[in-house]
């Protein structure tokens, strides 16, 4: 196969075990999800194209310095949003959408096609500033506030006596109980 190709397959198999990695991870603290969910899905169905059409039909998009913008302040957040990368920064076309891009179609799937009532995402704090604007799609797909709940998470590095204290996986080193 060509230099491509191979780096497509050896991507995928990559993805594989990464993604069964987490899936055992999971199981051994009792957590099974009824459905797995690839981002790639989104693009492959379509959905991210039709969320993108539909945004633009409610003229909540602009072009900017060749980048796809969302008018995130006008409901509320601190200012747009890109949803989809200058060709000029990004070349590969299927790397152009943002992290937010997808999660406005990854929203979109959950509560408008799937039904969902509720929707809890955890985060980690480095993505803090997409909250208010995930809450502004969340109002353009008349949701209601309470129905989308954002958890932010940081890691942090416990020190004692200016030491790392042990990781949750190193035995205790402590004699004291945790009962």
């Amino acid at each position: 196969m060509d230099k491509q190709q191979a780096i497509r397959a050896l991507g995928q198999i990559g993805i594989d075990r990464m993604v069964e990695s987490a899936r055992q991870t999971l199981l051994r603290v009792n957590i099974r999800y009824d459905r797995w969910f690839h981002e790639k899905s989104l693009y492959d169905s379509g959905l991210f194209d039709r969320v993108i059409e539909m945004l633009r039909a409610k003229d909540l998009l602009y072009e900017q310095d060749d980048a796809t913008w969302f008018r995130a302040a006008q409901f509320g957040a601190d200012k747009d949003a890109v949803l989809v990368r200058s060709s000029n920064i990004v070349i590969n076309p299927d790397e152009r959408p943002t992290y937010l891009g997808s999660d406005c179609a990854y929203m979109y799937d959950k509560f408008l096609e799937r039904g969902f009532n509720r929707v809890i995402y955890v985060w980690g704090a480095d993505h803090h500033g997409n909250v208010p604007r995930m809450h502004a799609i969340r109002q353009v797909y008349g949701l209601q506030p309470e129905q989308l709940v954002i958890v932010l998470y940081q890691l942090v590095t416990l020190l004692r006596g200016g030491e790392k204290c042990a990781s949750p996986s190193a035995p205790a080193t402590s004699s004291r109980s945790t009962n």
